[in-house]
């Protein structure tokens, strides 16, 4: 075909190119109405209700979802049975899955009637992600409905080589998987293990033998009996009020032109703070703040702007420094000062009554300069650990391509590998 997209190439002689549509009818699922009320919803249910939360969570296959239906939910859904496919096209859009269990999905997914072709092959033809080509950024960017999947070209050889080539992949992208699972083990004991070493040295300082007393504060336990602990308010002048809301044509002058700082990303409209000197930003609110493990507290020194999901507090250097404050922050019981059922955020008024176990300035340096020695190798191991894992990924991907379009010999499969065609 002369359209053929660029991704497949040159096909072997007894494969195909065809679009989806000639393989199948492709629908979308189907919600209840209003979705929030109970009378759709039965924790003994016979049918999983699938979320899109449940398909990030799920590799190949869908084995379990947080919600099951109704008889009346399930009325009022698409029913899918084991070993069906189908793709999401919203959320995380364009990841494939195969139901694992009798579930329903509602019109966030797209699924395919009448598909005679191994469904695990096109499960991997749309897991390596160059159908979407063309088509918008893999995961959230896409703008995939019923028409577009339909219209997707993919190569397609006969149903024993499909089996052949499913069989493969699962070993193969299984050893990855593991290895990739290996790879975040390890960083998060890494992790960890910063967070003990950060969390020590802020509460207890360096010397075992120094006396010690009770903070006051049940989460932070016992400090230095020479240490002061002190809410944040009396630490810091916060700049919030200092920020400038920015227009449109503002906002495309200041692109580019300086670091940019903010909780989710480049919001409706920003707030420009230029001030070239040592500050700490502090996320106030967004789903990636305030999780276990996760940095929420930044030192900058040069000129940044930022948005309105950012607390901008400038040190009273002759109390605290910025270096220590960031540490402390890091290490914070954040469960005690956020807000929020379902969007966590911490409020100026909250923020300003952190307490803070602050040594004198010279044992803050001290500390701040075994934290950065003791720190290096780990976030060293945590870099290594994560080229790991993209090297894996992007191995794992091009493998997966490269067997969909036929450029992997058949001789490397073997004949144990072949499944009987359903």
């Amino acid at each position: 075909m002369s359209d053929t997209p660029a991704w497949i190439g040159k096909l072997p002689d007894d494969w195909e190119c065809k679009k989806i549509k000639r393989l199948c009818i492709t629908r979308r699922g189907a919600s209840p109405r209003p979705i929030d009320d109970p009378i759709y919803f039965d924790d003994n249910g016979n049918r999983g209700w699938v979320r899109i939360s449940d398909v990030t969570a799920s590799g190949k296959y869908l084995l379990q979802t947080e919600q099951r239906l109704s008889a009346i939910g399930e009325s009022k859904s698409v029913p899918l049975e084991p070993g069906e496919l189908f793709v999401s096209i919203a959320g995380s859009v364009g990841k494939p899955i195969i139901a694992g269990v009798p579930c329903c999905i509602h019109d966030g997914f797209v699924y395919f009637v009448g598909l005679k072709e191994n469904p695990e092959f096109l499960y991997y033809i749309f897991a390596s992600g160059e159908p979407y080509k063309g088509l918008g950024k893999l995961g959230t960017q896409l703008n995939l409905n019923t028409d577009t999947i339909g219209d997707i070209q993919v190569p397609m050889p006969n149903r024993i080589t499909q089996n052949q080539i499913v069989a493969f992949l699962d070993r193969k992208t299984t050893k990855a998987d593991a290895l990739v699972a290996k790879y975040e083990k390890l960083i998060e004991l890494l992790e960890e293990k910063r967070v003990v070493l950060i969390a020590q040295a802020v509460t207890k300082g360096l010397d075992p033998t120094v006396p010690m007393r009770h903070s006051g504060v049940e989460w932070m336990g016992s400090i230095p009996d020479h240490w002061t602990v002190t809410p944040l308010r009396y630490l810091v002048q916060c700049l919030d009020g200092k920020r400038v809301p920015l227009n449109a044509e503002e906002r495309g002058k200041m692109q580019g032109c300086y670091p940019y700082w903010g909780a989710n990303g480049i919001v409706d409209y920003l707030d420009a703070y230029i001030f070239d000197e040592e500050l700490v930003l502090l996320g106030e609110d967004g789903a990636p703040f305030f999780e276990v493990l996760r940095d929420v507290a930044f030192v900058v020194n040069e000129k940044v702007w930022v948005n309105n999901h950012i607390h901008v507090l400038r040190p009273f250097r002759e109390q605290i420094t910025a270096s220590f404050l960031a540490h402390c922050l890091n290490r914070n019981n954040w469960g005690h000062f956020i807000e929020g059922s379902t969007r966590d955020k911490l409020t100026q008024d909250a923020m300003r009554s952190i307490p803070i176990a602050v040594p004198p300035v010279e044992e803050q340096a001290a500390i701040c300069t075994f934290i950065e020695a003791n720190l290096t190798p780990i976030v060293k191991l945590i870099a290594k650990a994560e080229r790991a894992i993209a090297l894996t990924r992007e191995h794992r991907s091009a493998l997966i391509t490269a067997a969909v379009t036929g450029q992997i010999n058949a001789r490397a499969y073997k004949r144990e590998d072949i499944a009987v065609p359903a």
